[in-house]
């Protein structure tokens, strides 16, 4: 099986290390309970601007000093044994390098890599079986085409129920849920 899987808040945990960094400007730290939507900065008072204000001023170092997530390392190594992997990420294209290297650094495999906003196009052009992500407008943009993935769980994206959408908080459980699933037959 082709699997596609997303970097930010599923393989790499960024929310941590945006909201040590951005806590540095604000009267308002955060913590991870308060981030309940996924533009997390609209807590701090923020609007997009001076989010993307802040994003350019760490971005770098974001993407290059976040740890991974919980287990996500090592479930990705499992899985590639059995299986095609191709990291598909919404990160800007001036974090190639960075991303490359953070990937080669924690020994994470993978076939190829893509730098996308439109994820569903991606996955399907690429023949990918299946995508773990965990940002709400893909999974919608899932559902809509009635594409199966698996949406890794986050206060911020509870709002998504949908059959094709396989809902688990763990890598273990993804990996649980990879090994007895068959893509349905097209």
């Amino acid at each position: 099986m082709h699997l596609g899987i997303d970097l930010d808040n599923t393989i790499v945990d960024t929310l941590s290390i945006c909201l040590e960094l951005f806590n540095l400007h604000s009267d308002r730290p955060l913590s991870r309970a308060a981030c309940t939507t996924y533009a997390f900065f609209e807590a701090y008072g923020w609007d997009e601007a001076t989010y993307c204000e802040m994003y350019a001023l760490y971005g770098d170092r974001i993407h290059r000093e976040a740890l991974p997530c919980p287990g996500a390392v090592e479930a990705i190594r499992h899985l590639a044994r059995d299986h095609r992997i191709t990291i598909v990420t919404a990160r800007p294209i001036q974090y190639v390098g960075v991303s490359i290297d953070w990937l080669l650094h924690h020994e994470v495999p993978f076939e190829a890599i893509s730098f996308t906003t439109d994820k569903l196009a991606t996955c399907q052009s690429m023949g990918i079986d299946l995508l773990i992500d965990d940002t709400p407008s893909h999974a919608h943009d899932f559902c809509a085409a009635e594409c199966p993935m698996i949406l890794v769980d986050h206060p911020y994206n509870r709002e998504i129920d949908h059959p094709l959408v396989h809902r688990h908080a763990t890598w273990p459980e993804i990996v649980s849920f990879i090994e007895g699933w068959r893509p349905r037959s097209t």
